[in-house]
C-alpha cells in the first residue's frame, strides 16, 4: 500500500449516470484518496469516476463511508508523475486548518 499524503484539492466525484458533484480531497496516494462529498449518497462497494481539478477521470471503488467522508480505491495506480503533479502542483495547503 502507497503512502498517504495530506491535501486540499477540489474535484468532482460521478457514480454511474449521475451529473458530477463537488469533492474536496483531504488525503490522497497513487492507490486511491480521502475525500469530504456533502450530502454523499455514495455506499460501499459502488463504482465511481473521480476527477481532481482538470486531470482524470480515474476510475474507483467506494472502500468506505462515514457520513460525508468518503474513501475510494482507484481501479489502476495513478501513474507516477502524474501522482506527483496532483500532489505538489494542484495542493492548496491554505485551505487546510491548522492541526490542533
Amino acid at each position: 500500500m502507497s503512502q498517504r499524503h495530506a491535501v486540499t484539492i477540489l474535484g468532482t466525484c460521478r457514480a454511474g449516470t449521475e451529473p458530477r458533484r463537488p469533492i474536496s480531497l483531504l488525503d490522497i496516494s497513487e492507490d486511491g484518496c480521502r475525500f469530504f462529498e456533502q450530502h454523499s449518497r455514495l455506499s460501499v462497494g459502488q463504482p465511481v469516476s473521480i476527477t481532481i481539478q482538470q486531470i482524470g477521470p480515474f476510475d474507483a471503488i467506494v472502500a468506505w463511508k462515514d457520513d460525508a467522508l468518503v474513501g475510494v480505491r482507484f481501479t489502476k495506480p495513478i501513474y507516477g508523475p502524474v501522482f506527483d503533479h496532483i500532489r505538489n502542483q494542484l495542493d492548496n495547503p491554505e485551505w487546510r486548518p491548522d492541526p490542533a
